[in-house]
């Protein structure tokens, strides 16, 4: 007999998704109030201090190092969340969500390690992290979707890090993921429920289930929930893995013609020379025919 388990309920098991949809209904504004009333990060937080072999096993995903418009060679670019993906919690960041909070807490935030909010565990202060929101598509961030996304990152100056852990961890080009404490403070539920009763969290599935990068696993379970309002708490931090994996380290990569191109290629003012040269050729034997 198949049994359905759910994270808001661990200790119990349901025998039938209908079941367990009524539960959801039930319980729903207990949930609700428990999500907004409760400030999240990620799910398990894994120590900065690591084994190589740790590395291997925890996160496959590469650093991205493309060159972006916004980048910049002399900055690092840590991705703190990205919206439409559903993370470990079963909550769906939607698009918008940062817009108010990131303008509030700008140059109010800190960049830290594993959300400890002590002295010692800065990775930048406050004063040196400026917090950007950017619409660019997973497949930009290592992720398989063509599907947009907002990235909230904190766009911070190589020179003002100081924690030797993460500068280690640039210089060496080591996957490292992030989290944001936050708050939430608008939720709306969604379930892929045909009862009447659930007509408005099945109009929310419908409306948000094609935006979301892992589709499959919000099938599947046929729930979730969007936070389409959230604010930021403090921090955002640098972890092993965190409740939201597509949260890449960018880093700021100057892109250099080759030597050949610098040496053997004509300037556009090489160009523009030649063909003046030509005109008034051109001119000067027109004129003594």
């Amino acid at each position: 007999m198949s049994v359905y388990k759910a994270k808001e309920f661990p200790e119990m098991d349901f025998s039938t998704q209908k079941e367990l949809f009524k539960h959801l209904r039930d319980n729903h504004d207990r949930l609700i109030k428990n999500k907004k009333a409760t400030f999240k990060s990620t799910d398990s937080i894994a120590a900065i201090d690591f084994t190589i072999d740790q590395v291997k096993q925890s996160v496959e995903k590469s650093q991205a190092v493309e060159k972006f418009d916004f980048m910049r060679p002399e900055m690092v670019y840590p991705v703190i969340n990205t919206i439409n993906y559903l993370d470990s919690h079963n909550d769906v960041h939607a698009m918008g969500m940062w817009n108010k909070s990131a303008e509030e807490q700008n140059g109010k935030t800190l960049w830290i390690v594993n959300h400890n909010l002590e002295i010692g565990s800065e990775v930048a202060y406050e004063k040196d992290v400026n917090i950007i929101v950017k619409e660019m598509t997973f497949k930009d961030l290592g992720y398989d979707s063509s599907l947009k996304t907002q990235a909230l990152i904190f766009e911070t100056p190589k020179s003002a890090i100081v924690n030797d852990r993460i500068k280690d961890r640039i210089e060496k080009n080591i996957p490292t993921q992030h989290s944001i404490r936050m708050q939430y403070v608008k939720v709306l539920f969604a379930m892929d429920s045909s009862e009447k009763e659930d007509e408005e969290y099945k109009a929310t599935y419908d409306k948000y289930i094609n935006q979301i990068a892992n589709k499959e696993k919000a099938r599947e379970q046929a729930y979730f929930w969007v936070v389409t309002e959230a604010k930021i708490a403090s921090e955002g931090s640098s972890v092993i893995q965190g409740s939201n994996d597509i949260t890449p380290m960018l880093i700021g990569k100057s892109i250099e013609p080759s030597k050949g191109t610098q040496s053997d290629e004509p300037s556009a003012d090489t160009h523009k020379e030649e063909a003046r040269k030509r005109v008034l050729l051109n001119m000067a034997k027109l004129a003594n025919k």
